[in-house]
């Protein structure tokens, strides 16, 4: 009888380990980039205003030739300053000293669950929580993220993601479309984050959060708060991700 307890035992525990593995890994991401970029921002700014200022001053020391009795002076054009990558804004980020425009002083998150995984979205770009009271419509010929049509009588029809393939895809499983509840609405937005469990809203400083300044894998990420062990959403990110799959998929 002791076979049986030792192989249901791995089963009830992986999904945890497995949620708490992700996240571990979110949590040193942030933290190992804003290690790496606390000295090298400095020197990426000096070197470039340096070698402006070198290229600016050479055209000032004179150079006496004589002129051509027949060939006039040609006028003296001035130096072209070439522009850095290290000086140039990305063109997608609106952040505001590496945090976004809503981080700029003390705000608020809801928390939600997805298959073990603590999510946060701030209640400035937080548009509502329904209850997955209904079945969803399927639509063909959407991506496997797409959950389906929730009706909803204040925000119209709810186009439902799952969460869980979208955030965490490495670590997905059929398990986690069960037990589905509610849909966390993005403002200004027809889409919804469908979860497991709506927790309360915390308040965060600015100075809690790991911020990420290369989000490049992963653009719906702003953060992570070790505090709360939770990963901090930019909804205006993961709303355009959204948008430009759902063009490339009408092309």
């Amino acid at each position: 009888m002791s076979a049986p307890s030792r192989s249901s035992k791995p089963t009830a525990l992986a999904p945890q380990q497995a949620v708490q593995e992700y996240l571990n890994t979110l949590l040193q991401e942030a933290t190992s980039q804003a290690i790496e970029q606390e000295v090298p921002v400095e020197a990426k700014v000096e070197s470039p205003v340096e070698r402006k200022t070198e290229i600016r001053a050479r055209p000032a020391e004179p150079v006496v030739k004589p002129a051509p009795p027949v060939v006039a002076p040609a006028p003296v054009s001035p130096p072209v300053v070439e522009t850095t990558p290290a000086a140039v804004e990305p063109e997608a980020d609106s952040w505001i000293d590496g945090r976004p425009p809503w981080a700029q002083q003390r705000f608020e998150c809801l928390l939600f669950k997805v298959s073990g995984l603590l999510l946060a979205v701030p209640l400035v770009e937080l548009g509502g929580v329904l209850v997955m009271d209904e079945e969803l419509t399927p639509l063909f010929g959407q991506p496997d993220w797409f959950m389906g049509l929730l009706p909803s009588k204040t925000e119209g029809t709810v186009k439902v993601i799952d969460t869980a393939r979208w955030v965490m895809p490495e670590r997905y499983s059929d398990e986690s479309r069960e037990g589905l509840k509610y849909v966390v609405m993005m403002e200004n937005s027809e889409w919804g984050l469908a979860c497991h469990e709506v927790a309360d809203a915390v308040t965060l400083e600015p100075h809690q959060v790991n911020w990420r300044s290369d989000r490049g894998r992963r653009p719906w990420l702003a953060g992570t708060v070790i505090e709360h062990m939770c990963a901090i959403m930019d909804v205006a990110a993961f709303v355009k991700l959204l948008a430009e799959q759902s063009r490339s998929r009408t092309r």
